[in-house]
């Protein structure tokens, strides 16, 4: 869990993602409520992770959450949309020992690594 800044929690997952084996978060739904210049929003998202086990050194955990993102928008004077204030929430977690079974590392054989082939999608620091 993180409470600061963006630029806080740039260097927060910088660090955090070393740690982990794997890290996936996928939305859901994303439902926005507008009025005027202000917005609600909810998101909803199921986040896994395979993490190191504190209690167990050497041993990992599966790391699996349901969270939602209660969150208010704002309209600025430009034109663009932009959190005024977001609340995180976590309605399940469950952490259980993990044995790398089922965990899929391809590596280079992934497909993506031949079918996408833009700028954006390209491996490595980015200029």
């Amino acid at each position: 869990s993180f409470d600061g800044t963006a630029e806080e929690f740039c260097v927060f997952i910088e660090g955090s993602l070393a740690y982990m084996t794997f890290s996936g978060h996928h939305a859901c739904n994303h439902m926005i409520a507008i009025d005027g210049d202000n917005a609600n929003g909810e998101v909803y998202c199921l986040a896994f992770h395979v993490i190191p086990d504190q209690q167990n050194p050497g041993q990992q955990l599966e790391d699996f959450m349901c969270v939602r993102y209660i969150d208010k928008y704002r309209r600025c004077a430009d034109g663009k949309w932009r959190f005024a204030k977001r609340v995180v929430t976590y309605d399940m977690q469950l952490q259980r020992p993990f044995n790398g079974g089922g965990l899929m590392a391809l590596g280079a054989k992934d497909p993506s690594y031949s079918e996408l082939l833009l700028p954006f999608f390209q491996r490595g620091a980015r200029g």
